[in-house]
């Protein structure tokens, strides 16, 4: 026939033709990342050791990126075709369906919706409405993602006429006789902190970016939002396609406006959990909330930081669980800090969850034997899954338990990783700079236990 070799195509069996291409590639990928790293790391020197590295980064990680490249984009053009089989609906029927999204449901009754629309309409919805499905518990990683994209730009350019604005205020004001000085000193501080909220903007665009060209992972955006601290979500890799999936939660500090750090933590969970599985892997960090900071009366010993992140976090983590494509996907909770008491907070919303727990020098997790403390027993957790509990041995933090009862460790069927030394004075760096912390944290990403 002449015309398209795509007449008498069944679309949904090309679209999932398309989905499983996109997951070879992402597994392509991540193989790739993982031998780069074991050719750089490996202890191996000599003439033939230098030869096979130069082999690998200038003949073989080239053409393997090209295959990954080619892949994805088979993928894309197979399902853009499938697209233009089924037809587009018309404009009409995209407008009635803006009017119905459903930003009251659960994540599973979001999901049904979203499965129930043609692309066409899809497409309509992240483009009109980013704001909506960007946030939306219950819509697949790669929608989110672009939603989330089309709202960070948007973010950007608001911050930035803002920021313009203020310097136009002060421009005109500063000749004038009189000025108050009070009022330039404040225009000053605003100044700056947009200034510095957008260099975070800026920041995390570029790791996105560059993320989805080369070797590594890609960067899933999967929500932002200026209010407060700042909020992001961010995926090394697609979670929906991962069997392994885990979920950081940072603790007092955190803010959008210092993201960027937060995205390498994620990234380095991935490739911690990488060393030690062939299978997918992705890793979260997840900065819903406003973290407390370390000041008095805004500081670490409140719970009620937790408390208003725990029905956000735990709707993510339900969003998750229906939107995997994975017959069986291995979740793993790390609390880290304060983020320790966001994750007892949110097991506690619907007790029963199932994933593994990483407290990682965390105070602890809002539970108690002690009755009359406004603690639950910790029987009400009823976590389905292992608990672990990793602390410094001189990590003040993770012994100090008054305000948040008891720590990880304390929970009846915690096992207590040792990592001697490492973690001490409560730094981020001396746990995730530490190859012994690191170990145990890929292994038990991936279901294994820790050596």
């Amino acid at each position: 026939m002449a015309g398209s070799g795509l007449i008498g195509m069944d679309p949904h069996a090309a679209k999932q033709l398309a989905k499983r291409i996109a997951t070879a590639a992402e597994a392509l990928q991540q193989q790739a990342a993982g031998m780069t790293a074991a050719v750089s790391q490996v202890p191996w020197r000599g003439p033939v050791a230098e030869r096979f590295r130069s082999d690998w980064h200038n003949a073989a990680l080239p053409n393997l990126t090209r295959v990954i490249t080619e892949l994805r984009e088979s993928g894309s053009r197979l399902t853009a075709e499938a697209a233009e089989q089924e037809g587009a609906s018309s404009a009409g029927r995209s407008q009635g369906v803006s009017q119905g999204v459903p930003m009251s449901s659960t994540p599973s009754q979001v999901q049904a919706w979203w499965s129930g629309l043609d692309k066409s309409q899809q497409d309509f919805l992240i483009q009109s409405q980013p704001d909506k499905i960007g946030s939306l518990d219950g819509i697949p990683a790669d929608a989110r993602h672009r939603a989330n994209m089309i709202r960070l730009a948007a973010l950007h350019e608001l911050l930035s006429k803002k920021s313009d604005k203020i310097t136009a205020d002060l421009m005109a004001g500063f000749p004038v006789w009189g000025f108050d000085f009070d009022k330039l000193r404040s225009g000053v501080d605003a100044l700056g902190a947009l200034q510095k909220r957008i260099e975070s903007l800026e920041l995390l665009k570029g790791m996105i970016d560059k993320s989805r060209s080369g070797d590594q992972p890609p960067l899933y955006l999967l929500d932002i939002g200026a209010s407060g601290d700042g909020k992001a979500i961010v995926a090394v890799g697609n979670p929906d396609t991962a069997s392994h999936l885990s979920v950081y939660i940072p603790g007092t500090g955190a803010k959008l406006d210092e993201f960027q750090e937060e995205v390498e933590t994620a990234q380095a969970n991935y490739r911690a959990a990488t060393t030690h599985t062939k299978d997918s892997v992705s890793s979260i960090v997840w900065l819903g909330y406003d973290a407390p900071e370390w000041k008095w009366g805004d500081g670490p010993t409140n719970d009620f930081h937790a408390k208003r992140a725990a029905p956000e976090l735990r709707s993510f983590l339900n969003g998750m669980a229906v939107t995997h494509e994975v017959d069986r996907q291995h979740v793993t909770l790390l609390g880290y800090s304060y983020g320790s008491r966001v994750v007892g907070e949110t097991i506690l919303i619907t007790p029963g969850l199932k994933a593994d727990v990483i407290s990682i020098g965390g105070p602890g997790v809002g539970v108690d034997y002690v009755k009359g403390n406004d603690m639950p027993h910790p029987s009400e957790l009823k976590i389905q899954g292992k608990i672990y509990s990793i602390a410094g041995e001189y990590d003040p933090v993770a012994n100090w338990s008054d305000d948040h009862g008891l720590s990880a460790a304390e929970l009846p069927g915690a096992k207590v990783i040792d990592i001697g030394s490492d973690g001490s004075g409560h730094k981020k760096t001396s746990y995730w700079g530490s190859e012994k912390f690191l170990d145990h944290l890929g292994r038990l990403i991936v279901g294994k236990e820790a050596k």
